[in-house]
């Protein structure tokens, strides 16, 4: 389906969720645009977004330094970057992220932006 989404993408992907009935969905949701079909769309509701993090950032790191040691048999330093992983698992797990919301309005202006309506 991503290629269903125009370039560049919005920041949210989809306004609504796509609903997948067949292997190929989007060449029958072409097709049936050709024949002038228009599919049934549930009314658009607001969208929750995570705020910005950094710890996936330094996840990658410590990935990277525990694939380092496990690659040259350093299990210090394999272990070290395995510490890391799971102490930015943890935080993230225990971070109050409430994030926020995309309000129908500024969704429906996007997606007549990016449309061209």
């Amino acid at each position: 389906m991503e290629w269903s989404l125009p370039s560049p993408v919005p920041h949210y992907n989809f306004a609504q969720i796509p609903v997948v009935e067949d292997m190929d969905a989007w060449w029958k949701m072409k097709q049936q645009q050709k024949e002038g079909i228009q599919p049934q769309k549930e009314p658009l509701k607001p969208i929750h977004m995570p705020n910005p993090s950094s710890l996936p950032f330094f996840m990658g790191l410590a990935f990277f330094v525990c694939g380092f040691g496990l690659v040259f048999n350093q299990f210090t330093i394999a272990t070290i970057g395995l510490i890391g992983v799971v102490i930015c698992m943890l935080w993230r797990s225990l971070e109050k992220d409430t994030g926020y919301y995309i309000s129908v309005e500024e969704i429906k202006k996007n997606e007549a932006a990016v449309r061209g309506l």
